[in-house]
């Protein structure tokens, strides 16, 4: 694994190894699936919505964390230190 852009690295908790595991299964359930949708009205300044959630993704860890798992003797999480929204 390359050390680029990582923060930080963790062991997964027994919860996390078991949404891992319903993720990457081929007989999916939704059971541990949350979704949240919303809907925008009225005009959209793009260039600030994005920029207010490049500010969230750089203030929140959780969000620049990744799960990784092919090719490792056990699955980790990893904290990259800065994501660029798509």
């Amino acid at each position: 694994m390359k050390m680029k852009n990582v923060e930080d690295i963790y062991a997964l908790s027994s919860m996390q190894q078991l949404m891992l595991w319903q993720a990457i299964s081929p007989s999916r359930s939704e059971a541990l699936v949350e979704q949240l949708t919303c809907t925008l009205t009225g005009p959209l300044d793009v260039a600030a919505f994005q920029a207010a959630w490049q500010t969230v993704l750089q203030r929140h860890s959780l969000l620049r964390t990744a799960f990784l798992y092919e090719g490792l003797k056990k699955p980790v999480q990893v904290v990259r230190q800065h994501v660029e929204l798509p």
